[in-house]
């Protein structure tokens, strides 16, 4: 097979002067889109070090944009920012709004050093392959790899990292999407299931933050008494007292606020809380 140089010459010469072309015509077009794109990215970069800061100061991922303090807005002219969280992992997306824009995806993903069995946070950035306004699919852990999923390729050299999900956190995640359902009888007895005393305690804590999320007051007072582990269930408490506060049960949150423990301030930052709603 013989290849016309002159005309592959002829052809790229012509395409390269109507791209020059364009760019001297519309400049802010290509600016724009270039600007885009790299904002994007570290949008979902940000969030997802956040993220992972959120984890070790929190001990839980948050679907709330504003609670990562970086100031990133859920709608721009251009994007659509939002986190789908849940007890094991934080998928950020930056998803285009525009049909000539490519989507952005990123994944913080709780999980163990298989040589160690240290746990940690392990996170990965990745992007569309194709412009368009559908919401790209979420990282994944198979076979025991985190990577971009199908239709989205890695833009942080990170692709492929190994981490461990062992048997525990697998039963977590299967009480967490069990509470999450609504269906708290079945997420408690998959709990009880968990053998490492870290991961259980964890899970109870979500438990009962779902709870809480579904006014179930009384039943996630209930669940979070069985905590041994003192911060998660300081957190609890606290989540349900202010809970309690929103809905105006200021005697039912003062109750519970006098069962916190008085280590690091638990329980003067919930009556602290309940306080200021009177004010």
């Amino acid at each position: 097979m013989t290849i016309n140089k002159n005309n592959g010459y002829d052809f790229g010469c012509l395409a390269l002067l109507g791209i020059i072309g364009l760019a001297i015509a519309f400049p802010s077009f290509f600016n724009e889109a270039n600007k885009c794109k790299y904002i994007e990215k570290n949008y979902i970069g940000s969030m997802n070090r956040a993220q992972q800061a959120y984890f070790f100061e929190k001990g839980n991922f948050t679907d709330n944009i504003d609670e990562l303090g970086l100031g990133i807005r859920t709608e721009t002219e251009n994007y659509t920012n939002l986190i789908n969280a849940t007890l094991w992992s934080a998928i950020n997306y930056s998803v285009s709004r525009r049909s000539e824009l490519k989507s952005y995806v990123g994944g913080v993903f709780l999980g163990s050093v298989e040589k160690t069995g240290e746990l940690t946070t392990f996170a990965i950035l990745c992007k569309a392959k194709a412009p368009g306004t559908n919401r790209p699919s979420a990282p994944m852990v198979e076979n025991g790899m985190l990577q971009c999923a199908p239709g989205t390729e890695s833009i942080d050299g990170e692709n492929n990292q190994g981490i461990f999900i062992g048997e525990d956190w697998k039963l977590a995640n299967i009480s967490a999407n069990y509470a999450s359902a609504g269906e708290y009888t079945e997420a408690l007895d998959s709990a009880e299931t968990i053998t490492d005393d870290s991961i259980k305690s964890k899970t109870i804590h979500a438990i009962a933050r779902y709870l809480t999320t579904a006014t179930e007051h009384e039943q996630a007072i209930q669940v979070a008494k069985t905590m041994t582990d003192y911060q998660p269930k300081t957190k609890a408490l606290d989540a349900i007292v202010r809970r309690l506060v929103a809905t105006g049960n200021l005697e039912r949150a003062v109750q519970i606020a006098q069962t916190i423990q008085s280590y690091y301030g638990g329980k003067e930052k919930a009556m602290a809380a309940i306080e200021g709603y009177k004010r």
